[in-house]
Formats: C-alpha cells, structure tokens, sequence
C-alpha cells in the first residue's frame, strides 16, 4: 500500500495548490482523482508521484467508468514501459482518436462468420508479430475470405506474407499495422485485440473488459486519500 505524509503532498501542490491542507479523496467523485493526478504530474514527474498518478487515475476509472478513457490516457501518458502501453493502447474505448480508421461498423461489410472463425483468422493475422516465417496450412473458403477483408489495411508487403506466406519483414510499424488488421476482424475499437483473447497478455475482468488495476498493479482496496495516507472504506 503507498502511503503519502500531508508534508509530501503539500510538497507536490505547492506550485498549483494554496490550501493549507492536502486534499482528501472519498470515492465519491471520479474527476477528483484525475485533477489530482494532473496536478501532480504537472508538479514534476518523480517515481513517487508517477506511482501516486498511476493510482489516482486506475481508481477514477473505478469511482466513475465514464472516466475510463481518459483515465486510460493518463496512464498511456505517463508508462515508460513500451510493452504495457501497448496493451493499455489496444484496450482502449472507442473514440476516433487512435485508430479511427478502423471501420467501426465492421458488420456491414466483413463477410459473415462464425465467433470462431473471425478468432481463427485473428490468430493468423497475429502471427505476423510473432512468427518469422509465415507458413500456409490448410485454409478453408471463409478463412481466405476473412484474411483478404482484414489484409486490405496492410502495406503490400505484409499483405502478401499472411496471404500466401513467407518471410515478414520486420518494420517499426508492424504491431500497429498487424492490430489493426485484427480489430477490422474483431469489430473495430469497440472490441479487444486478438492478442487478448488468445495469448491473454492483458488480464480481463469477468465481464471481459480489461482488468485495470491488475494491469497497473494498483491496490483498489484503499481508495480513500485522508491525511495524506491511502485508507480503506
């Protein structure tokens, strides 16, 4: 459990907050968490106030879900851990910032298909970031079918590997490219990346959206801020 003194905190908002008191958090409004990790943040990026940012962003998400993403954007901000803010990136609610151009009504146009199969397919699309080589087995009619709809955003390169297999080349962009490919399969930024749903990288909730504080390694049972200190209800 972090735990803060009122002198640490005071130290934080010194240069934004007159109050001769530190602030106090009581679960009840999600936007109050948020400004204080902006204020802190904003007063210098230390490792402490990062951590102390981190959670006060993971409980807003909690005390207000409506907050999510731009509880999910602070913490995208603010980790330096490339892998971690990928998986935070890919989770992301819909918005149209960070591909956008994903068509969201995928319905529409992607060709009919069982869960299964669109899961299927993803996985073959997901082998572009994993594989060196892209070998060709057995593929039925709808998979084909699938993979040319997903391959159509990807560069002529790698459109041509998880077609008819070979070589990927390695490009800075592949991970984007490769993932948005799977969320054309998957239904856009409304869903969660095939790489969640397969390998399970980023832990998810009972209800399938991504476990947040399990990502972040946040304690949630201590959400209350009073005195400086992190309390329990």
């Amino acid at each position: 459990m972090m735990q803060f003194s009122c002198i640490t905190l005071l130290l934080f908002f010194s240069s934004s907050i007159q109050e001769s008191v530190p602030p106090t958090l009581d679960g009840t409004d999600g936007l109050a968490y948020i400004n204080m990790a902006e204020d802190i943040i904003a007063a210098g990026k230390s490792d402490m106030a990062v951590d102390f940012a981190r959670k006060c962003y993971v409980l807003s998400a909690i005390v207000d879900p409506s907050l999510k993403r731009s509880a999910m954007l602070g913490l995208i901000d603010l980790e330096d851990n490339e892998h971690r803010a990928a998986q935070l990136i890919s989770s992301l609610p819909p918005a149209k910032l960070l591909l956008g151009e994903v068509v969201v009504h995928v319905d529409a146009v992607r060709p009919v298909a069982s869960a299964k199969a669109v899961i299927s397919a993803c996985k073959e699309v997901q082998n572009l970031r994993t594989l060196d080589n892209i070998q060709i087995h057995e593929r039925d009619e709808k998979r084909i079918e699938l993979l040319r709809f997903a391959s159509i955003s990807l560069p002529s390169n790698l459109r041509k590997v998880l077609l008819d297999g070979g070589k990927v080349p390695r490009t800075q962009q592949l991970s984007r490219e490769s993932l948005k490919a799977e969320l054309e399969l998957l239904g856009g930024t409304t869903q969660w990346s095939a790489a969640v749903l397969i390998e399970g990288n980023v832990p998810l909730s009972v209800t399938g959206s991504i476990d947040l504080p399990a990502l972040m390694g946040v304690d949630t049972s201590t959400y209350i801020l009073r005195n400086g200190t992190w309390h329990a209800p």
